[in-house]
């Protein structure tokens, strides 16, 4: 099934959004285009809130394509100049701040975030989400930084 991109107006600007994107994503995005504000964007499964545990094209300013169907783009930074585009239907959550949410899912998961020690292991700190390791470091800071930034907390690694 080929999922259809539909017109959407707000503030005075038409942006294109898949099929399925919630109104109130639809309206964040519209707003947000062009302003140059970052925004931190939470990707997942629509059907049930869990958020994907997505690191890297997950924070930037919002921007538009060029052309008659203009559709929304993720910039990385003021010096880019363009970026990817942004799987509007699959956006749970979308962030102004760390730790301040402008948009959830209504059943927005993140899931359960742990750091742990491992005595075993050559890399002696992992983070675990849903008790699966996502990630490894040196440090329990590098760690700690890393699962707060996956949290929306922090905006850095």
């Amino acid at each position: 099934m080929k999922t259809k991109e539909q017109p959407f107006t707000h503030a005075g600007r038409t942006l294109w959004f898949t099929k399925g994107t919630p109104d109130e994503v639809k309206r964040i995005l519209c707003e947000l285009c062009g302003t140059e504000k970052r925004v931190r964007l939470f990707l997942g499964e629509p059907s049930t809130g869990d958020v994907w545990p997505e690191e890297y094209d997950v924070l930037g300013s919002i921007g538009s394509s060029m052309g008659p169907v203009k559709v929304p783009l993720l910039i990385h930074n003021a010096r880019s100049r363009g970026g990817g585009a942004i799987l509007t239907h699959c956006v749970v959550g979308i962030d102004r701040a760390p730790g301040q949410p402008r948009y959830r899912h209504p059943w927005f998961k993140l899931g359960i975030w742990m750091v742990q020690r491992r005595e075993d292991k050559r890399v002696p700190w992992a983070v675990l989400r849903n008790e699966t390791t996502q990630a490894q470091f040196e440090t329990q800071q590098q760690a700690r930084r890393y699962q707060l930034f996956m949290l929306g907390e922090r905006w850095t690694k």
